[in-house]
């Protein structure tokens, strides 16, 4: 919480009301304090690391359904564009129509991803496909076990993700400590841009998110100025929808 009022200070007596947004660069990692809107924030966002959300997660994790199913189906290429079709239609496509749904006007998602393909060049249906990778790959794990179809889904999602949290007698003069293992299918891209950013909106709570770059919105791994802290965890269950 301490670090979280300091480094945001620092942010508020160097920064400048610029819509672009600030980036700093610290030993690899990458720094955004990103100010205004929800939209004019993807902006800045896409506009400070438009190279590395082309080369980074973003795009892969958009990819990671078909890559699932083709590893799955690899020798029958008719029966795998047929399941990718229908995936789409009948799982994708009602978890994007739930989510738009009860989006608010402040963070209007149709708007933010026009936004971010402008800017960045990446088509706006690949923020969509990325957004939805999760909940459909925890649909595909389920039907992998009750059915055993697609074992690769199966093997990416078994034990994914940990936490910890330390405090009192167990912390030097008792402060929280968090810790978190992400462990997800984009080895080997995710940790490759690695990214801290700083939202800082017009009305509510200032709060910062450890992500990689183009993973705008903030739910794997947050902390808002309260010092309420949020992880995203991958937990396999047979209790599924298709609502998300």
């Amino acid at each position: 919480m301490r670090a979280f009022i300091f480094v945001a200070l620092l942010f508020a007596a160097s920064s400048n009301a610029s819509d672009t947004g600030q980036r700093f660069d610290r030993k690899g990692i990458r720094v955004l304090h990103l100010k205004g809107s929800a939209v004019q924030m993807a902006r800045q966002h896409g506009t400070l690391l438009r190279d590395d959300i082309r080369r980074g997660a973003l795009p892969l994790s958009a990819s990671m359904i078909d890559r699932a199913v083709e590893g799955s189906l690899a020798h029958r290429p008719r029966i795998a564009e047929l399941v990718r079709k229908g995936i789409r239609k009948y799982i994708t496509s009602r978890i994007l129509g739930r989510t738009l749904s009860q989006s608010t006007a402040d963070e209007d998602l149709v708007e933010i991803s026009k936004v971010y393909s402008q800017v960045t060049g990446i088509p706006a249906h690949t923020f969509f496909e990325a957004a939805a990778a999760p909940d459909t790959l925890m649909i595909l794990a389920t039907l992998s076990t009750n059915l055993g179809f697609f074992p690769e889904t199966n093997s990416h999602l078994a034990g994914n993700c940990s936490s910890f949290s330390l405090w009192g007698d167990y912390t030097t003069g008792g402060d929280m400590v968090i810790g978190r293992n992400l462990d997800y299918p984009l080895t080997g891209t995710y940790e490759k841009y690695p990214t801290v950013i700083y939202f800082e909106p017009p009305t509510g709570l200032r709060f910062f998110s450890l992500t990689s770059a183009g993973v705008h919105n903030p739910g794997i791994s947050a902390l808002n100025e309260a010092g309420i802290f949020m992880a995203l965890h991958t937990l396999p269950t047979h209790q599924i929808t298709r609502n998300g």
